[in-house]
């Protein structure tokens, strides 16, 4: 057999085998953060009320939604596992279109294993088997990169730049950071026009057509944030549009979110936070691509690849020696793929999965950069079996580390236990959120319409069959504003509480924090007492 061709189809059963994967690490009930935070719990009240209404106290309602609402089908028929499922196609869809650029660049072998290396970087396979939004935001982002291109190589013919400016509109209806994406593509839409047509009227009036197309589409999501807030962008530019509608999302002094979602300057929260100094906070936009660490806020929350960093980086120095064409595309891709991570660098504090949109544009500028590597040692008297043979090698080192995490991901979410009966529906939950059992407890021995005020649960909703609020500030205005326990009781009954759910840690560091004496002596009798 021809050794590529088997180079080609051990490639393809490794894709193979990473879809099985991927396939059995989906099958568990989500457990994720946002996942229960928002992504299910608000298309869940949607389906109970029966359709869209403002739920002004979880301030995610207000975000773009598009992929929620995919979400609500299965959620309808009391299914959340298939939304997973939803995000991860988006992921594939990514992976095919890497495959058809990089087979019309390249060849066969370079392409597949460019899709297969898209879909193993850690980041993308961890958002693959998580009900999250943001592999919808990386597969229109590339789209829209991508009939970009089309646009190019087609006369600069509007069919494609309507079709991109689409597929941007997608981005921002995906998830707000999607508007990075938007700025950057219209901003560097110019520089894809030939010279000698920059100097035409046309020039001015592409990125125009590409930005307002982007806006129709987007616009469905603005006109139901206006209606509710006089703020198309709720909660962004707040400023601008004087919201008239207001969070109570609980927030503590403690939660390191609430500092950032507060607006301070990030830099310095994580010089409180982390203890960084300077030069490592600087360095993030470098320190992404070889510390990223899941669950871990100080290392991005997240992890990409050191490849994604190299062979770009050499990209710029193979590049001299590279197609045209192939260069003024790669170099958009690298430009693109720079000004997101500067961008989100300066305005947030850095989580991977908020740049996840430059893993294609990256993957591809690498696997471009290896190409010519190949041509390079095609020029070489150099045994083919040999060159075969140099290059296995180097896919194999491509796909050591995401190969390793692919496999450590079965030890962190432990699907087999699971699968196998094993373990129970709630007990894997519980392993992942201890209050689940309580909220078990609740949903079955409390009436439907009762209202429960839940105390430093991170906002984790989903799992809730009755109207729940997270507002730990409420209880400590009670306390604080009470002259004794049966005062607070009072307050509570009159506000329409029936229950109180609460972490003991969290909520016994907030009031050695933050209440006097004489108000933790209302605490205790109220836990005692009432």
């Amino acid at each position: 057999m021809n050794s590529s061709k088997l180079i080609f189809k051990l490639i393809l059963l490794f894709f193979i085998l990473f879809l099985s994967g991927v396939f059995i690490l989906c099958l568990v009930p989500p457990v994720s953060r946002d996942a229960l935070t928002h992504h299910l719990y608000v298309p869940k009240l949607y389906l109970n009320n029966s359709g869209f209404f403002e739920i002004p106290y979880i301030s995610f309602s207000y975000y773009p939604q598009l992929l929620d609402l995919l979400y609500c089908i299965p959620l309808y028929f009391k299914n959340d596992i298939i939304p997973k499922f939803i995000h991860f196609f988006f992921a594939l869809l990514t992976s095919i279109y890497i495959y058809k650029y990089l087979k019309d660049k390249t060849d066969k072998i370079f392409a597949i294993a460019g899709a297969l290396f898209f879909l193993s970087v850690p980041v993308i396979l961890k958002l693959s088997i998580t009900v999250y939004v943001d592999l919808g935001l990386v597969c229109f982002s590339f789209l829209s990169i991508y009939y970009l291109f089309k646009w190019k190589d087609n006369s600069l013919k509007y069919k494609y730049l309507v079709i991109s400016g689409i597929f941007s509109g997608l981005v921002i209806s995906v998830k707000y950071n999607g508007l990075i994406t938007l700025l950057i593509l219209t901003l560097l839409l110019p520089f894809l026009i030939p010279r000698k047509k920059r100097k035409e009227i046309k020039t001015f009036l592409y990125p125009a057509v590409f930005f307002i197309t982007a806006m129709i589409v987007f616009s469905p999501w603005m006109i139901k944030n206006y209606a509710w807030t006089k703020n198309p962008t709720y909660p962004l530019f707040g400023k601008v549009f004087n919201s008239q509608s207001l969070s109570t999302q609980e927030t503590t002094p403690l939660d390191r979110d609430f500092y950032f979602s507060k607006g301070t300057n990030h830099f310095v929260l994580r010089k409180i936070v982390y203890k960084e100094n300077i030069f490592e906070t600087m360095f993030i936009p470098l320190r992404i691509f070889f510390q990223g660490e899941d669950d871990n806020p100080k290392y991005f929350d997240g992890k990409l690849n050191i490849f994604l960093f190299i062979l770009p980086l050499l990209y710029l120095f193979l590049r001299k020696k590279m197609d045209k064409k192939i260069v003024q595309e790669a170099d958009f891709m690298l430009i693109f793929s720079a000004l997101t991570i500067f961008i989100v660098f300066f305005k947030s504090d850095m989580r991977i999965r908020y740049i996840s949109a430059v893993v294609p544009t990256l993957t591809i500028v690498s696997f471009l950069s290896l190409w010519q590597i190949k041509n390079y040692l095609d020029k070489k008297v150099i045994k083919k079996s040999l060159k075969n043979i140099i290059f296995s090698g180097i896919f194999l080192l491509l796909f050591v580390s995401n190969s390793s995490y692919f496999i450590n991901q079965f030890n962190v979410v432990k699907p087999f236990s699971y699968l196998s009966g094993s373990v129970s529906k709630s007990d894997y939950i519980s392993k992942f959120r201890p209050e689940y059992k309580l909220i078990e407890y609740l949903n079955e021995n409390s009436k439907a319409d009762s209202k429960i005020l839940a105390l430093f649960l991170g906002r984790r909703g989903y799992y809730f069959d009755r109207d729940v609020r997270f507002r730990s500030d409420i209880f400590l205005y009670f306390i604080k504003n009470s002259k004794n326990s049966l005062h607070v009781l009072k307050n509570l009954k009159e506000s329409g509480y029936d229950y109180l759910i609460l972490r003991y840690d969290l909520f016994n560091n907030e009031i050695n924090h933050n209440l006097s004496n004489e108000q933790k002596k209302v605490v205790i009798d109220f836990f005692e007492n009432q």
